[in-house]
């Protein structure tokens, strides 16, 4: 992805520029290349730019345990972010545990179901949707988190509902994820408890 990064300007970060449409930085990750962001830091120590908005990491406080309206909006806000992290904490851990029963399942398994389980389903091939049905019929775990991310997913993508209903989504998101007994998945949930929306600059 790299190569073709410098080429098109940072166009293949688009996904994230669709969750922070008004930042000049596409980039959310430290090891996202993003050419773009480049030049603007360029133009901007030239003062021939100004940088007007960036996307913001989120902020997340350990003792708030109630999902309030805050924490919609931070989840909304920060979706990108949640998805990371939910592939971090949650997908990888849980593959590693159920597919990894020995070395050589490990080294395979694991590698294709990370490719897979991470990605949009809807931009997998139909080969590719197959090899995610078969991982997910291995392990009722990885199946049920697997369905948890979709789930959360659309919480953010029901733009024409009202925020008492996307609360409620959420409130209910949380409470049954911490039903489910999948640790990893247990604690990703208390965390999101905990977000809130970023402080507006001074």
């Amino acid at each position: 992805m790299v190569p073709w990064g410098i080429l098109i300007g940072g166009e293949e970060l688009h996904n994230n520029h669709h969750a922070f449409p008004s930042s000049a930085k596409l980039s959310a990750r430290w090891w996202e290349f993003d050419i773009g962001w480049m030049y603007i830091r360029v133009l901007a120590a030239l003062r021939l730019a100004r940088v007007r908005r960036v996307a913001r990491r989120p902020v997340i406080d350990q003792t708030k345990t109630v999902v309030d309206m805050d924490t919609v909006k931070a989840v909304i806000s920060h979706r990108m972010f949640v998805l990371s992290n939910y592939a971090k904490e949650v997908m990888k851990p849980v593959m590693r545990k159920e597919l990894c029963r020995d070395e050589y399942s490990c080294r395979k398994m694991y590698r294709q179901a990370a490719r897979l389980l991470v990605r949009e389903e809807s931009r997998l091939d139909e080969r590719s949707r197959a090899r995610l049905a078969n991982i997910l019929e291995q392990s009722q775990v990885l199946a049920t988190v697997h369905s948890y991310r979709k789930r959360l997913q659309a919480v953010w993508e029901r733009t024409a509902t009202s925020q008492d209903a996307l609360l409620k989504a959420l409130q209910d998101w949380c409470r049954q994820a911490e039903a489910t007994g999948i640790q990893a998945l247990e604690d990703f949930s208390r965390d999101l408890r905990g977000y809130l929306p970023a402080p507006q600059p001074t």
